[in-house]
Formats: C-alpha cells, sequence, structure tokens
C-alpha cells in the first residue's frame, strides 16, 4: 500500500511540475513582458502598422498618418522577431530589424515597411537564438522615411535601442 501512495503521489508530484512548467511563461512568449521600465510607453505593431504606407519606389512620397507621427521622439518598448543584419567588426553598436512576423515558412509575405522597425543597439545587446522567439527593445523611436542613394523607402522606423529582453 505504501508503494502505491509513494507511486501516485510522485505521480502527481510529476503532473503538477509539468503544468507549472508548461504554463509559466518563457521570455518572448505572448503571456510574458519584462517590467516595463519608467518613462516608457508600451507600443505594439497593431499602432505602428494600422494604415497602408502606399510606395516605397523612388520619388514617391507614402503617407504615414500625424498618429503615428505623433511617436516620434518618444521613449517605447516594442516586442517583435529579431532578424540580426550584417555588422562589421569594432562597431560600437550592431543593427537588426525588429518584425511583427516570425520567419516560420519560406511561403509567407514580405512585411510591409510599416511592420519592422530598423533598430540600434548596443554591441553587448542579448538577442534571441531563434528568431521565432519575441525579444522587448525599448529605446527611442524615431518616425520617418529613410531613402537610399536612389530614392527607395528603405525604412519609416528606427529605433536607438537602450535594452534588449
Amino acid at each position: 500500500m505504501r508503494n502505491v501512495l509513494l507511486s501516485a503521489a510522485t505521480a502527481l508530484f510529476a503532473l503538477v511540475a509539468l503544468v507549472v512548467v508548461a504554463s509559466s511563461p518563457e521570455p518572448g512568449s505572448d503571456g510574458y513582458a519584462p517590467p516595463l521600465r519608467p518613462g516608457v510607453t508600451d507600443l505594439g505593431f497593431e499602432r505602428l502598422a494600422d494604415f497602408d504606407y502606399g510606395d516605397v519606389l523612388p520619388r514617391t512620397t507614402g503617407h504615414i498618418p500625424s498618429r503615428v507621427r505623433e511617436l516620434d521622439g518618444q521613449r517605447v518598448r516594442i516586442v517583435g522577431h529579431v532578424f540580426p543584419m550584417a555588422t562589421r567588426e569594432g562597431d560600437p553598436e550592431m543593427v537588426f530589424a525588429l518584425s511583427r512576423t516570425s520567419p516560420d515558412c519560406c511561403f509567407g509575405r514580405m512585411p510591409a515597411i510599416n511592420e519592422w522597425v530598423l533598430v540600434r543597439a548596443p554591441r553587448n545587446a542579448k538577442l534571441p537564438d531563434d528568431p521565432r522567439i519575441k525579444a522587448w527593445v525599448t529605446g527611442t523611436l524615431d518616425v520617418g522615411e529613410t531613402r537610399d542613394a536612389e530614392g527607395v523607402v528603405l525604412s519609416i522606423y528606427a529605433l536607438d535601442a537602450e535594452a534588449v529582453e
């Protein structure tokens, strides 16, 4: 009888441990968010991407609504998927794209110009190893077109990161 009770207790403990582990949010999951820093506002892609920017081709002008332009210069925290970009050895910062969508499948669509943010972060920032895991990036948002030499819009959002979590 003692062995049966011990086995039942062990099974119950294993079940409770499994439920706790399964329900504990991991960094990057939808249920977890690190504490918000003072003076910072949470900002989601639902606000950044709730408009049609228009064409990004040379000599065209897209439209960034005033409700989005007013975010320029604000300290914000945005959650998204990290896509590292090439950074030269010795650069004091790293550059990556923070995207609304994950690269789970090669059949997905390219993110719209307002569905990603170009991020400049300190070289020692810890990025997720897996792009399917989300990161919270805190910093000062820059809203406005960045164009290449031919006038093609490269980005409309940039963020000078102070923290990547």
